[in-house]
């Protein structure tokens, strides 16, 4: 869930240059590739907008999210990997299935508590649009190995589940700048919606 522009310019100590209307559903979903906002590392005084959709040319792979242990050396990543983000969230969905085929399912929703406002980690990238001659950001997030509480709902493949990276309030600068990362994912608190 995004938070307010205004917010989300308080939050990060930065402006946003573009139509602030672009974004800030309260529930985004990702194969929808909406817009949202980000904090890039080259220009971290300004609250930009960018679509979540990392190959916009590839419709079919709806590619939203790199694993943390590969966006060094993966070739769809690792030109990138400089490319750092922030993106704002006050809380993100997971669904448990309640049986093996996923027919019947539940809804959590995940935020930190104390955190109005947190950030996960991304890449970002600029993406040329042929068909409009027009040029935009594209970004992705980053996931890693699931925590317990995160194994428990996204229990479809427990082995293999993944969850958002998400960057401490006093790490976000060192994410930005020189891709080091401290998580807070082991503070996320559940709520069944």
């Amino acid at each position: 869930m995004p938070a307010d522009v205004a917010k989300i310019e308080a939050r990060y100590r930065a402006k946003a240059k573009q139509d602030k209307t672009l974004v800030l559903e309260s529930f985004q979903n990702g194969f929808a590739h909406p817009f949202a906002a980000i904090i890039t590392n080259d220009k971290q005084e300004i609250v930009q907008f960018a679509k979540w959709d990392w190959l916009p040319d590839e419709p079919k792979l709806n590619l939203l999210n790199a694993r943390i242990e590969t966006i060094d050396v993966k070739p769809l990543f690792r030109n990138f990997a400089g490319q750092r983000c922030l993106i704002p969230a006050t809380a993100f969905y997971e669904w448990q299935w309640l049986d093996p085929k996923g027919k019947h399912k539940k809804k959590f929703q995940l935020s930190i508590p104390g955190q109005d406002i947190f950030s996960f980690a991304g890449l970002w990238k600029i993406y040329y649009d042929k068909k409009t001659d027009q040029q935009y950001n594209v970004y992705l997030i980053i996931t890693t190995e699931a925590n317990t509480l995160m194994s428990t709902i996204h229990n479809r493949d427990p082995q293999n589940a993944r969850m958002p990276v998400i960057i401490h309030p006093e790490a976000e600068k060192e994410w930005l700048d020189k891709g080091k990362i401290s998580m807070m994912n082991d503070q996320l608190k559940e709520n069944e919606v």
